[in-house]
């Protein structure tokens, strides 16, 4: 039985905890604690079929009909044909001016409707005639050993782990293959744990790096990595990015394991391919200076998109500018959303709350059409549901396993994104990032809880096309009126919208990391006056628009300016920080400190914690806070320090307190 695994740095933190229990299925398909050791043997080729002639379905009691120009006509046209033929025929209504001239008629006799449309049009005042066809969508039925067990590309109802799905609760896969099945052009690094590139449903869409000659010792493409075939490995530096742990392997065979090839399963993506990219160590773990590596190796070596599903450090100005920079590179970084079913507007996540144009925070959905218990929501910083509950894919050794978490959320979108880069070789990041979040299926159970109020479609983001008359505003300007007002003006480009979205952010100085909605106007809004803001403050707007049918355009450009007047000064540093210690009958030490408060106009502390070289930062909202308990269950040496702050800037430091614990 797999464990789940607990977080506290850059770790693969997408699986859920509790996500490794044994998932029971309906079929020989495996579980997370008996995952298959070999694969099932593929079925014998069937005999040549003999080919059969297409028929095609139709109403059997309606006709289609197109009269000539000179016999234009409303209804009266339908008793002259039906003399003229013998059948009886009654108008129901006209088609859509688009086929000017035509009409849907009723056959009341009895005639079949193939008949009934060659007489019709057998006759001089029609143009053409036919029976009302029906349609059905296109859908494309792998024949993967496990394709029936993967809810998330067409749930059938099917019970995963003991629980039957909801019918239609999945991303329109299946149907989207109709399109596209991907490229071996697109390209989706996995910043992970690195890939098992042997495995038998990996192995043959792993990226290739054509400039390297396998296992020569040399750097032969010149980037700075020795024997980069399958990708790059930051923790060593070298070119094997082998997977010792078991994460990225599944993740990468969501996103785009090898399609109809009898055993197995089958990825989002089939026919793309996938460049491992390791900064995660075997025990799940990993730093920024790695992570860096991968992501600038990803966009540098071709990589269109990156899927990312790890979290748990703070924000990072470094990371950050690396997202940055890759965006340069027209490079998608999607982001898996995380797992403390917290709302990140409040409790940011990151990577995925980085608010950069590029970046993509995908959240867990189920199989019942819901957000996944454990999944992070928010309806400013997760942009759309993806499946994550019960997810099967592969493992290390030629095996599969069930995984929960938003880490397996995520690379369904990344291998939707794929399938978009194939079929729109010229794509933006920003176009297929505005497809996916604008084809998303609204669902209730994730109103208010993503941008998009909806689940990844896949089908419909490859087929959407822009509404004409629904597009984004434009041309965004902001002018401080005084020191507490900003007045924002923007085109309008739509006629349908129902509302334009004002966000914000305060940036210097702030605690918040991304633009909050602060404000709704209502159609065919051009300007909006923000009230009641600090003087001499930085402030960060974008808007975008919403329809009827709950679908957003993108936002416009990010634009800032400053209010008038000055800000006051920072506060007073705290003074006279002093400790007790108290032993508790836990055996734990409890650390009270007490400090004088010199300023008048904080709004909080902030009292650092230092033990070695880490050092632990908690923030106390309110004024006139003098004193803050610690509860240390370790022994050591303890080193603290107090500092205030406002709205605007930090006091200076207390004087340090060394504190050590026997």
């Amino acid at each position: 039985m797999l464990t789940a695994m607990t977080a506290a740095a850059l770790i693969c933190s997408g699986c859920a905890d509790g996500s490794f229990e044994q998932g029971t299925g309906t079929s020989p398909a495996p579980t997370a604690g008996q995952v298959a050791q070999q694969q099932p043997a593929a079925a014998e080729p069937a005999a040549e079929a003999e080919s059969q002639e297409v028929v095609a379905e139709f109403k059997s009691d309606e006709v289609l009909v197109k009269f000539r120009e000179g016999f234009r006509t409303t209804g009266g046209g339908a008793e002259v044909l039906g003399r003229q033929t013998g059948i009886h025929l009654r108008v129901e209504r006209p088609l859509p001016r688009v086929v000017e001239g035509a009409f849907v008629m009723k056959v009341e006799d009895g005639t079949n409707a193939l008949e009934a449309a060659e007489k019709l049009g057998s006759q001089p005042e029609v143009e053409w005639a036919e029976p009302n066809y029906r349609w059905s969508a296109s859908e494309v039925t792998p024949n993967d050993a496990y394709y029936g067990q993967l809810w998330g590309l067409k749930n059938v109802g099917q019970s995963i782990g003991g629980i039957t799905g909801t019918v239609g609760a999945d991303t329109k896969t299946s149907f989207g293959w109709d399109v596209t099945q991907g490229s071996s052009n697109v390209v989706v690094a996995v910043i992970d744990t690195g890939v098992d590139y042997q495995h038998p449903d990996l192995a043959p869409n792993m990226w290739i790096n054509s400039d390297e000659v396998a296992a020569n010792g040399l750097d032969d493409d010149g980037n700075g990595v020795v024997d980069d075939v399958h990708g790059f490995n930051a923790i060593t530096g070298s070119g094997n990015p082998m997977d010792d742990h078991y994460h990225g392997t599944h993740v990468a065979g969501t996103i785009a394991a090898v399609g109809n090839n009898g055993s197995g399963v089958i990825g989002v993506a089939p026919k793309v391919r996938i460049m491992a990219c390791k900064f995660l160590a075997a025990d799940g773990y990993g730093y920024t200076d790695d992570a860096i590596e991968c992501i600038q190796y990803a966009y540098s070596n071709g990589a269109q998109i990156s899927n990312n599903s790890w979290g748990g450090g703070g924000y990072s100005l470094a990371m950050r500018d690396a997202i940055r920079q890759a965006a340069g590179s027209n490079h998608l970084f999607v982001a898996a959303a995380g797992n403390a079913n917290q709302n990140t507007d409040t409790y940011a996540n990151y990577p995925s709350c980085y608010d950069e144009p590029n970046v993509l925070a995908v959240g867990a959905s189920t199989n019942k059409e819901a957000k996944a218990s454990f999944s992070n929501y928010g309806s400013n910083t997760v942009d759309l549901f993806a499946p994550g509950y019960n997810i099967l894919s592969t493992y290390p050794g030629n095996q599969y396993a069930y995984l929960s978490g938003t880490s397996m959320a995520s690379p369904h979108a990344a291998g939707a994104a794929a399938l978009l880069y194939s079929y729109y070789p010229s794509i933006s990041y920003a176009e297929a990032r505005t497809r996916l979040m604008t084809s998303a299926d609204y669902k209730t159970g994730f109103n208010n809880k993503c941008a998009s109020d909806g689940r990844l479609n896949v089908r419909g983001a490859l087929l959407t096309t822009a509404t004409p008359d629904f597009n984004a505003p434009s041309n965004l300007t902001v002018s401080a009126l005084s020191s507490s007002q900003i007045q924002l003006t923007w085109t309008d480009n739509s006629s349908t919208e129902t509302s334009f979205e004002i966000w914000r952010r305060l940036v210097s100085p702030t605690t918040s990391t991304s633009l909050a909605k602060v404000a709704t106007t209502g159609t065919n809004g051009t300007s909006w006056t923000d009230s009641g803001l600090y003087a001499g403050s930085k402030y960060e707007y974008k808007v975008r628009a919403k329809n009827a049918s709950n679908k957003y355009t993108t936002y416009t450009a990010v634009v800032s300016t400053t209010t008038q007047g000055s800000h006051p000064p920072a506060p007073l540093a705290p003074a006279n920080l002093t400790y007790t210690k108290t032993l508790l009958l836990s055996g734990a030490t409890k650390i009270t400190l007490t400090w004088m408060d010199s300023a008048t106009d904080e709004t909080g502390v902030e009292v650092h914690r230092t033990t070695g070289t880490t050092t632990a930062k908690t923030k106390l909202s309110g004024a006139n806070r003098v004193t803050y308990s610690y509860t240390a269950s370790k022994a050591g040496s303890y080193d603290f320090k107090v500092r205030c702050f406002n709205l605007w800037d930090f006091s200076g430091f207390s004087n340090t307190v060394t504190v050590n614990v026997p």
